[in-house]
């Protein structure tokens, strides 16, 4: 039987530490709505609640769930939220509405893969990346390396080559925490996107070393031309076994 969101938040609340809040409140987290629990519970916490998932009257109750943990405005519950929800059911409003809540960093990349998951998904960064605002900004080039993540052929070669021009224009004078996710999209775009690793990699190399402060942690913002010609490998690597099991089923 599925928990309910009281449940669920005397759970969290039980599971959180203070150390944990104040790390939380260094990533930007309002400290009055934090309970500081740890990513490896509530990445348990949501497998069981996605192992128990039901369908209700065409309703898929994880992201019913994730709906009602998302509006408590609680950094955990926001975090559980974006675990355990299905960005194939969102509509342009929710879609919307959350972008709009968002107001931790920590949860750019957690969003982006879930908005990701979308029909429509490719059609948000166009406007995101534009966007003047660090999180939304940042927002927009992670929904972009979701996407090529899920599947690169959802996005057009033509498409990619422009959000390329725009990170080697625009990364050095973007906001911190945008210019951390413009990185990743130019080292997604060089690993999954069609033909484009050697055009990423000349980009890598003109825009040179991208800073980017990670704040009281020892995160390092990776190096995109040696990543890209790792991670190719390993895609192509990955690929290929997947072609071959395909071929032989």
């Amino acid at each position: 039987m599925q928990q309910t969101l009281i449940e669920l938040q005397k759970q969290l609340k039980a599971l959180g530490t203070a150390q944990n809040c104040k790390v939380y409140a260094r990533h930007g987290a309002d400290p009055d709505k934090v309970y500081g629990v740890s990513f490896a519970n509530l990445d348990k916490l949501a497998k069981s609640i996605i192992k128990n998932n039901r369908v209700v009257n065409g309703i898929d109750t994880d992201h019913k769930l994730a709906r009602e943990l998302w509006n408590t405005g609680n950094y955990d519950c926001r975090n559980l939220a974006l675990k355990i929800g299905d960005g194939k059911v969102m509509d342009e409003k929710e879609i919307t509405a959350w972008i709009k809540q968002l107001k931790s960093y920590t949860h750019i990349s957690m969003l982006g893969k879930l908005i990701a998951q979308h029909p429509q998904a490719n059609k948000l960064p166009s406007k995101l990346c534009n966007e003047k605002d660090e999180i939304k900004r940042g927002l927009g080039f992670s929904i972009i390396s979701s996407i090529l993540a899920q599947d690169p052929q959802r996005i057009p070669s033509k498409q990619l080559k422009s959000h390329l021009q725009q990170i080697e224009k625009d990364i050095h004078s973007s906001a911190n925490w945008a210019r951390y996710s413009m990185n990743w999209t130019l080292i997604s775009i060089g690993t999954y996107g069609e033909y484009l690793k050697d055009d990423a990699i000349a980009v890598a190399h003109k825009i040179g070393k991208v800073e980017v402060d990670h704040g009281e942690t020892s995160c390092k913002t990776p190096d995109a031309a040696s990543y890209i010609e790792k991670s190719y490998r390993h895609f192509q690597t990955q690929l290929q076994k997947q072609l071959k099991a395909k071929a032989n089923s």
